[in-house]
This record gives structure tokens, C-alpha cells and sequence, in this order.
């Protein structure tokens, strides 16, 4: 649930098909006007145990260009 506080500090969730997915959202976060600071503060990846697991290249792969 993202939340904000009065100091203007603001938590943001991401649930992103990969990684690298990840690593451009904080980049374009770094980039807006009046921000600080951008920290991953936590990361987790769950996986399903019936499927093989997907590389970042696999999934640049099979996404759109």
C-alpha cells in the first residue's frame, strides 16, 4: 500500500515482470523534478514451482518493442 508523509517522503510498491523493469522505474523516479533521493529498500521475487524460471533476456525478448 504506498504511502506519503507530511515531510514529503512517499513509498512506492512495484510489481514488475522482471528486474531490469525495476532498475528503469527507479531511474525515472531519480528523475523527477524535486526528488532527493531513490532507495530500493526491499526486494523479493516469487516464483511459481510449476514453471521454469525466466531470465531478464527471455523476458526483453517476449515483450513488445
Amino acid at each position: 500500500m504506498p504511502q506519503h508523509s507530511d515531510e514529503g517522503k512517499l513509498v512506492v510498491l512495484l510489481e514488475t515482470a522482471n528486474e531490469s523493469v525495476i532498475m528503469e522505474r527507479i531511474s525515472s523516479f531519480e528523475h523527477l523534478s524535486g526528488v532527493i533521493n531513490v532507495a530500493m529498500v526491499y526486494h523479493q521475487i516469487d516464483t511459481d514451482p510449476h514453471e521454469a524460471p525466466q531470465t531478464d533476456v527471455e523476458a526483453e525478448m517476449e515483450s513488445p518493442a
